[in-house]
Parts: structure tokens; sequence; C-alpha cells
């Protein structure tokens, strides 16, 4: 069932997002931004280091939030 969800678009990736105080994710959230990290990024070659920040600055998350969310 899962692979019949809807992937967002990073626009509603960004609205969902941009304003998300603290480091605490469910875990689909969680895997929201691993999919969206893993696809846009790792998968392309990106370094994970790289590929977190790229994350932070695409979705409007710090770092630390980004981190936690994929571990």
């Amino acid at each position: 069932m899962e692979e019949n969800k809807k992937k967002l678009s990073l626009e509603d990736l960004q609205k969902k997002y941009v304003d998300k105080k603290g480091s605490n994710f469910t875990s689909d959230e969680a895997k929201e931004i691993w999919d969206y990290m893993r696809e846009t990024y790792l998968d392309k070659g990106v370094g994970y280091r790289d590929a977190i920040g790229k994350v932070r600055d695409d979705l409007g998350l710090n770092w630390k939030q980004v981190s936690s969310a994929i571990t």
C-alpha cells in the first residue's frame, strides 16, 4: 500500500516543512524527506553530507532537522 501513496512535489514538501519547529518527525514525514533526498541527490551521485545541505536549503529545514529525519 505504501507504494500507492502519491509522491509530494517539491512545492508540497516546502509548504509542509518550511516553518517546522523541532526535530521530531513522524515515520511518514521522515520517509518523505528520505525519499526526496535519495531520488533528488543521492541517486545522482551527490555525497551524503552535501545532500543533507541541499535538502536543508530546498525544504527550509535546518541541518539538524534533516539529519534527524533521515536517521
